[in-house]
């Protein structure tokens, strides 16, 4: 086991040198973006984005908040459930950029990715073509986001154009470019979690179904197994550390954004500037936004199952009416044991795909009822 580690580390310490002298690149979705909207900068940079990032992009974030506020407040006026609606959305959009820079600069992305890719180099194109994937996806979900907005926010309190209007044009570009791109990174790690569980299952299955072993090589293909699965663990704990707060508040705010975009909606606070495409659409902007939260996270939990199934499955490959497989059903055990820990939580919860996709269903389906049906005995918006 000491030797399994002095090479590990020895590999480490090559893949980083190797990314830190620019002769590979770690994929990134949005890498380009987050450059220009100043959520990340390469190590590497030179000075004028070195500045950017540390100081004008600081500046610009807050200068945005204070133009949206600003517009929040003309637009309200006295409708309170305007101002409401419109803070919460603003913290949407807003908190994202902080997000990122935190998890940057204090989270695990490069260890992570770096230690993945030198116990599996093959993870490397899978990365690539993942990060490809998330950046394309963040393309929609920023056009999907400016234009929501644009239709919500920015046509409803300029009437007329002046120069404030294009100023608010450009604030609202950069906040929804960083609520797209951060929703990618999020999704990326799991995605990188997965697919270092993914080529552990196949490991498994490749050196672990043989049945005609000696004893010795039993135990120690159980015994490398044990250590990798141990390694998976510590990985998924120190991302549920970075994000565990994040991702707890994000889900809380746009659930929050759900509750008061909904009453400003059926108490006619947008008076007849709001129809009711548009009411389904902005339900449906924070409805992706929760489930990008969660979804991938649920993902990584069935990928961590799988590891029991398979576990469970080889238990039969040696029940030859003699003796029971020992270390195998020892190695079953204790990953059924762990993988009830192991997952992503938010607010003390363990993350499912079925906790996401039923959380998705209820959603859906009170929106909808109670959009028409409840919708014949409030006031009527037109459409």
């Amino acid at each position: 086991m000491e030797e399994l580690n002095h090479v590990n580390t020895y590999q480490n310490a090559q893949i980083r040198n190797r990314f830190s002298s620019r002769q590979l690149e770690l994929p990134r979705p949005c890498y380009y973006l987050l450059q220009v909207l100043g959520m990340w900068k390469p190590a590497d940079s030179r000075n004028c984005f070195h500045t950017f990032n540390h100081t004008f992009s600081w500046l610009i974030w807050i200068a945005t908040i204070v133009i949206m506020y600003a517009v929040t407040f003309q637009l309200g006026e006295s409708r309170w459930g305007v101002i409401i609606n419109n803070v919460t959305n603003t913290f949407n959009l807003a908190l994202p950029f902080a997000y990122c820079r935190y998890y940057f600069s204090n989270g695990n992305y490069d260890r992570l990715l770096i230690h993945v890719i030198t116990l599996h180099p093959e993870a490397l194109d899978l990365m690539k073509q993942k990060s490809k994937i998330y950046t394309i996806l963040s393309l929609f979900l920023w056009i999907y986001g400016f234009g929501f907005f644009y239709r919500h926010w920015i046509m409803y309190a300029f009437p007329t154009y002046n120069a404030f209007y294009y100023v608010c044009i450009a604030s609202m570009i950069y906040m929804t470019g960083c609520w797209a791109c951060w929703l990618s990174i999020y999704a990326f790690v799991c995605q990188v979690h997965k697919i270092q569980i993914d080529l552990y299952c196949l490991k498994m299955k490749k050196n672990y179904g043989y049945s005609s072993r000696t004893q010795a090589a039993e135990v120690s293909c159980v015994t490398n197994l044990m250590y990798h699965f141990h390694d998976i663990r510590e990985w998924t704990e120190r991302t549920q550390d970075d994000f565990s707060k994040i991702i707890s508040i994000g889900a809380m705010h746009h659930i929050l954004n759900i509750t008061m975009f909904a009453l400003a909606y059926f108490k006619n606070e947008f008076e007849n500037n709001f129809t009711d495409w548009l009411f389904m659409i902005g339900i449906l902007f924070d409805v992706i936004s929760v489930l990008m939260k969660l979804y991938p996270a649920g993902i990584v939990s069935q990928s961590l199952h799988d590891i029991v199934l398979i576990a469970g499955e080889h238990c039969n490959l040696h029940l030859d009416g003699k003796e029971l497989p020992k270390e195998r059903l020892t190695f079953y055990q204790f990953v059924l044991m762990r993988e009830e820990d192991m997952g992503f939580y938010i607010l003390g919860v363990k993350i499912t795909s079925k906790f996401a996709v039923g959380l998705f269903t209820t959603i859906t389906t009170a929106g909808l009822t109670f959009f028409y049906y409840a919708k014949p005995y409030l006031k009527k918006i037109p459409v």
